[in-house]
């Protein structure tokens, strides 16, 4: 019974060249099972747009892997042949950086088994997303996602912020209203004069927009919180890799 799973990622992961070898490791084990003698074939997209295709995975370990020569896909496909070229099992993999590809519903890492016996299907895919838990990072990084969701984080961290300084001061000056008020309701303000004076004074010092140096910080506050956000983007892309081939 033809039989065919197919499984897609939107995680950032790390490939490094021991985990790229145990993948094709277990796909050539699970091939041979089917095939003495199966077909390989590797691709390799960099990000000048040249496309590289290897019989030898050695040979991905020699590429530069930088600058316009950086590694932005690899797909692995291998599959059983007999004398008409035709296949009964495959398997194909394909690890890449949908930031720098324009085809639709590409996804970071996606693979598709096929084959005529369902409980092989099943197990190399099981087989395969074990391996994959151990290099993909451990949330979606969609790169348009994730940027739209810090530009409105930073943004509302901003209002917010602005929001709690200006509740600070109005609260602030209702007390030393009430101050003023109970020093004219306990005798130690007598004089009207004075009294009026007082409450000028205390309107003026906790008016949040008196003063420039109030007035520069409320101006100011969005770009500081939002440049202060770009340290702890870079330490989180550090620990929640988006594409990564090393």
């Amino acid at each position: 019974m033809r039989s065919e799973l197919n499984k897609s990622y939107d995680n950032g992961f790390f490939i490094n060249e021991q985990e790229l070898r145990r993948l094709l490791d277990i796909c050539l084990q699970q091939i041979k099972i089917k095939s003495n003698d199966p077909e390989i074939y590797i691709e390799v997209l960099f990000g000048n747009g040249v496309i590289s295709e290897i019989e030898n995975i050695d040979s991905i370990f020699s590429f530069k892997n930088d600058g316009s020569s950086l590694i932005n896909r690899i797909r692995l496909n291998l599959t059983d042949k007999d004398e008409s070229y035709t296949y009964n099992y495959r398997i194909f993999m394909s690890f890449s950086n949908p930031k720098y590809l324009s085809e639709p519903n590409n996804h970071s890492i996606s693979f598709q088994i096929e084959g005529d016996d369902r409980d092989w299907v099943f197990i190399t895919t099981s087989q395969l997303e074990e391996r994959i838990k151990r290099i993909k990072s451990k949330v979606p990084l969609r790169d348009k996602t994730i940027s739209s969701t810090i530009t409105f984080s930073a943004l509302g961290i901003s209002f917010l912020s602005f929001y709690i300084l200006l509740n600070e001061m109005i609260t602030s000056g209702r007390e030393k209203i009430n101050a003023v008020e109970n020093r004219w309701n306990n005798k130690e303000i007598t004089d009207l004069g004075k009294l009026i004076i007082e409450s000028q004074k205390v309107s003026i010092i906790d008016n949040p927009f008196t003063g420039s140096s109030s007035l520069i910080f409320i101006l100011v506050l969005p770009f500081i919180m939002m440049f202060g956000l770009f340290p702890l983007i870079k330490l989180f892309y550090y620990f929640f890799p988006r594409y990564n081939f090393y």
